[in-house]
Formats: C-alpha cells, structure tokens, sequence
C-alpha cells in the first residue's frame, strides 16, 4: 500500500480472476464517463491501492500522490512490541501516575444512551474549545461536522458501530475517543481533552494509550486515524498508507475551476496567510462573544451560520 501512482501500472490478479491494470481501469472509465451526464471536471481523492484487503481499481487512474496520508497502528503484533513504540512512553507513565495522584482514574467505554449523549455532549465542547485555542473554524462555523456527531451519534450507537470511550479523574471527564468499529478494525475519528489544569497531565494521551491496550486485548487488528498528516498521527502510528488522486478538467469551466483551486492552494501556503488566517477566527469569535461555548451554544451558533449560509436573516446584536 505504499506504492506511489507511478507503481500502478503494474497488472494484479483480483479475487474475480480479473487481471487489473491502468490501462484496464482506463478503458473502464472511460464507459463509465460516456453513461454519465454532461460534466466540467473529474476530481477522484483520497484513493488507497487497498480497501479491506481488496484491489481498490480507481487507484489506477490516479496520476499523482495525495499531499496526505492515512495513518494506523497495527495491532496483530505482541503488545511488548507496540508498546515499545509508544511516544515518550516513559513520560506518558509518569504522566498518568502524576494524574492517579490527584484523583482517581478511570477508564470506561459508553454503554447506555444517555451515557453516550453526555459524553458526546462532553466531546464537542471540549473540542469546540481546542478549536478556538488553535484559532481554526470549529463547530460553531461547521455545521455539518457538528451534526455528524450530534445526530449520528445516537444512529451509530443503536447499530453497534459506535465505541466511545473516555477517561475520568474523579467526577471530572477528562478526554474522550469517538471512533467506529467495522469488523476487527477500529476508526479513531474525533479525540478531545479538557483544558485549563487538566493539560499538563496530557489526559488524551493517556486515555489513548489505554485504549490501544483494550483494543488489542479484544482482538482488533488496526487503530485507525484516518486521513492527515498531524504531527502527532505521524509520531504515534509507524503505518503509513499512501492515497492516489487525479484532477481533469472537460470543458473551459472545468479547467476555470481547477486553475483557481490551483491558485487559492498556492495562497493559502504564504506565510503571509499562515499569518493572518487565525486572527480571522480571533475577530469573528470576538464578534460573537462566544470564548467558552456550551453544547446549547455550539447547536445556536451552527444554526444561525447555516441559516446565514443559504440566504437566512443574519443574527440579532445582543
């Protein structure tokens, strides 16, 4: 899976006895695009070789390497041998006995509904939060992101695919993992921590060394975080699984359209943009007055921006 778009042209046996190549999947393509509508560009993303064990066919027409990875720990090892790679380990261990110190601490998976509901609850102020403090566009300007976890959350749960869990320290919740399982391999999809004084005992550190432990004593084979190139997937996974893309344009409106993604990327990767970008966020939070925002205050937000988004009437001053 680490082969980069250069290595697809190689032909692979697949479980249908079907020999696949780039130039089998090219002429596939191509009827798929003469079934299809009318249309000004192609953009495939975020294209693994593998899907479940399985030859993903569209990884062949891409032309070029994502900029971004997924990143996973493979958990069919010994324990011994994981736990060996876990970063500053010897710190994170002094780090949770420093924590046992101050409270007692507890490990626990959300069973009940209403448990699932508070620790969600609990979830997205807390990354609600880590958002401001990094100066990034957070639930209150991601609508979408934000109902993926409130309403989903109780959907994913009623089926089995939601493992939730969170770390305690005393009465307080002190980080929490949202992830989805889907047979032996577990989706670490959002990681939150509470702040103030809570962060010098890096409580989602901790929580995530824990749970990696449950998970491979329960038998899973992969804790998976998914796309991004953060330093910290980089420093806690040693797997790196490399994704293929490929962008074309059909018509003059298409290659429009490409040139000017083309160009806002080129921008957004000035120092003067990495400048000026947070203190965007700094004004418009200011604006709102909205410092330490509740889950009532994050769903008031996300609303008045979605309103805002399609033509809606504007939030009243207060």
């Amino acid at each position: 899976m680490d082969q980069d778009a250069a290595d697809y042209n190689a032909p692979i046996l697949f479980e249908s006895h079907m020999i696949w190549s780039r130039e089998v999947a090219e002429d596939l393509w191509r009827q798929i695009v003469e079934m299809l509508p009318p249309f000004d560009v192609v953009e495939l993303i975020k294209m693994p070789a593998e899907v479940e064990g399985l030859i993903n066919p569209l990884a062949y027409l891409g032309d070029r390497q994502s900029e971004l990875s997924c990143h996973a720990t493979d958990l069919r090892r010994s324990w011994n041998e994981i736990d060996r790679e876990v970063p500053r380990r010897t710190t994170l261990l002094r780090k949770i006995r420093g924590l046992e110190r101050v409270a007692p601490v507890g490990f626990h998976l959300a069973q009940t509904p209403d448990e699932v509901r508070k620790i969600t609850d609990v979830m997205l102020r807390q990354k609600q939060r880590r958002f401001e403090e990094t100066m990034v566009p957070g639930f209150d300007v991601d609508r979408d992101k934000h109902d993926f976890f409130r309403e989903g959350t109780p959907l994913f749960h009623r089926e089995e695919m939601l493992t939730l869990f969170y770390l305690t320290a005393g009465e307080t919740i002190v980080a929490t993992i949202w992830g989805l399982v889907a047979d032996k391999r577990y989706y670490a999809i959002m990681l939150s921590f509470e702040g103030d004084e809570w962060t010098k005992h890096s409580p989602g550190s901790i929580l995530f060394y824990k749970a990696l432990k449950w998970l491979h004593d329960k038998g899973y084979e992969w804790m998976d975080l998914g796309i991004g190139n953060e330093p910290w997937k980089l420093e806690s996974c040693r797997t790196m699984i490399t994704l293929s893309e490929r962008s074309e344009a059909v018509t003059g409106r298409g290659r429009f359209y490409l040139a000017r993604l083309r160009a806002n990327a080129q921008l957004r990767a000035t120092k003067a943009y990495q400048k000026l970008r947070p203190l965007k966020w700094i004004v418009l939070r200011s604006l709102r007055g909205r410092r330490h925002m509740t889950p009532a205050d994050v769903d008031t937000g996300a609303s008045l921006v979605y309103e805002r988004r399609r033509g809606g009437p504007p939030p009243q001053p207060t």
